[in-house]
């Protein structure tokens, strides 16, 4: 066996000697412009990172603190996983572009040391951690503050992990990532349901979507017209019709073409009368494309919000004009409800429901006062024997309301309360729920009764007036000593009674245009008050 050189071993030994010491100089030097870029960052300046401005001062500093700044995505994979979950994003109705997906495509391949200087390995390792930030905040408590979009929104957020940094930490270790991050998501099935909803539709889209229907006369069972093919194919599209009865020929309308269409107006909010009338026809003819938009903003929805909903609570969804009492997975009670004009609008908010009140006595509100009840007393001062009102001073004693001038005083400025005493024309009807809140909203009985036949139920000044409501009672006091006979005969009693709840019921007022019900049924709504549109622009908006 040859023997090296004594030379040759000197020169090797000598080589390896300098590699190790460039190796770490070169590590030091990543790490040093990591923490440069994160102390400025800590400090409150501007740092931008391959003309992307940083935008997670608080987490990113600590983040790479704990780390002693050395970098998070130079092993093997990690970054790939990363772009994996970037792009699954999509799924959650989400943008990518928003996550940083395309820079990072570019310049992924300069992870490696071999290839990339210290200084551009530091700063797409910036790049990639303030990526993940991005989309972990997203996908655990939506994009959007709901608080910026909806100046009424009154839910607080789920609450931040106790050490964000560390949940970064857990995330870019996981053996894999992207499954971490996307369990991020909310779990909840409502949120599951919808991210499926969306994949559909987009398949929809991308097929071509539906077929339009032509303008023409209402359609009835019976008809023959040359749309009945179109209309067939229309609502097999989105499983209103299933594809053996799409596979008909002929242009009558039948009876099993108006079922398919009745279960489309279900869906949509419309009579169900099987009748292809003018409304019917316009919501036929939405694009895919809208109603994908709907969906994207009620995934947001879901982020803010079913994270912090219990199992059992009461809920009411405003632009579906309906009610529920929630437990466990299943509706134990279901009510349409009246909601606030669009001028009045019924806010989002949560509370704890403590209480209800039989026989309630109404206080008529200020603004009741400016524009309806004063002007009312003026014209005729038998106003408020006939609707059973007594006028109350600040301290409850009665006063006669010959005593007072009228014109004096507005809703805001009478030193009076107008308060109606319970009975037939009480409008909030035998019983009123009460959960205190910023806004005075609860949910009350009402002596309107056919307003609940209205489709779109728009009516009140902003509180909600539901359907079956002892009904509701009974189930929420859930004692043996209140069943439905003890309530109708505290009502008929005629006074007022507080009754609290042995335990708060949690209330949601919320705001679902798209939604998946109970039966495994997608449902759409028209968006009466204007606010998918502001979450849309700010889902589309630059992060």
């Amino acid at each position: 066996m040859t023997r090296a050189s004594p030379l040759v071993v000197l020169g090797i030994v000598a080589l390896l000697a300098g590699t190790v010491p460039a190796a770490a100089q070169e590590a030091d030097a990543v790490a040093r412009s990591i923490r440069a870029r994160t102390d400025s960052l800590q400090a409150g300046h501007g740092v931008t990172v391959l003309g992307v401005a940083l935008q997670t001062r608080g987490v990113m500093p600590e983040f790479y603190a704990n780390r002693q700044y050395q970098p998070a995505w130079s092993a093997p994979g990690r970054m790939d996983a990363l772009l994996a979950a970037i792009r699954a994003s999509r799924s959650d109705g989400l943008l990518p572009r928003d996550y940083l997906l395309a820079p990072l495509e570019r310049l992924a391949p300069y992870a490696s040391r071999e290839v990339a200087s210290p200084g551009l390995r530091a700063d797409l390792d910036l790049l990639a951690t303030e990526a993940l930030i991005r989309l972990a905040y997203s996908l655990r408590s939506g994009k959007t503050d709901p608080e910026r979009v909806d100046s009424s929104w009154s839910i607080p957020p789920l609450a931040p992990p106790r050490r964000p940094a560390d949940l970064i930490e857990t995330l870019v270790a996981s053996d894999s990532l992207a499954s971490a991050v996307a369990a991020l998501a909310p779990r909840h099935p409502q949120y599951v349901l919808l991210r499926q909803e969306l994949a559909r539709y987009r398949a929809l889209d991308s097929a071509g979507g539906w077929p339009t229907i032509d303008p023409g006369p209402s359609l009835r069972v019976g008809m023959t017209d040359p749309r009945v093919p179109t209309l067939r194919r229309r609502l097999v599209a989105t499983g209103d019709l299933p594809p053996r009865d799409g596979a008909a020929t002929g242009d009558t309308y039948d009876s099993t073409l108006a079922a398919g269409l009745a279960r489309f107006q279900a869906r949509l909010g419309l009579a169900p009368d099987g009748v292809l009338g003018v409304r019917s026809r316009a919501e036929l003819n939405v694009a895919p494309a809208a109603r994908i938009k709907a969906l994207r903003v009620n995934l947001e929805r879901g982020r803010w919000v079913l994270p912090v909903m219990g199992d059992t609570l009461l809920t009411v969804n405003v632009s579906a004009f309906e009610a529920y009492l929630l437990r466990g997975d299943s509706v134990a009670w279901a009510g349409r409800a009246v909601v606030g004009e669009p001028f009045q609008q019924t806010p989002e908010f949560t509370a704890n429901l403590t209480y209800l009140v039989l026989n309630p006595t109404w206080t008529v509100p200020p603004k009741i006062l400016t524009d309806e009840t004063l002007p009312a007393i003026r014209r005729d001062s038998g106003y408020l024997e006939r609707n059973n009102m007594v006028v109350l001073s600040r301290d409850g004693a009665a006063v006669d309301p010959a005593t007072i001038d009228w014109d004096r005083y507005d809703g805001r400025t009478l030193p009076y309360r107008i308060v109606q005493q319970p009975g037939g024309t009480n409008p909030l009807g035998r019983v009123k729920f009460v959960f205190p809140n910023a806004y005075s909203v609860y949910l009350h009985d009402t002596p309107a009764r056919s307003l609940f036949r209205r489709p779109r139920r728009t009516f009140s000044h902003g509180c909600i007036r539901v359907e079956q409501p002892m009904a509701l009672a009974e189930l929420l006091l859930g004692d043996s000593n209140w069943t439905a006979a003890a309530l109708d005969s505290a009502v008929a009693l005629g006074t007022e009674q507080a009754i609290p709840l042995a335990r708060p019921v949690p209330v949601f007022v919320l705001y679902w245009t798209a939604w998946v019900a109970e039966d495994g049924v997608l449902h759409f709504r028209p968006d009466v008050y204007g606010r998918d549109t502001d979450i849309l622009a700010a889902l589309d908006a630059p992060f």
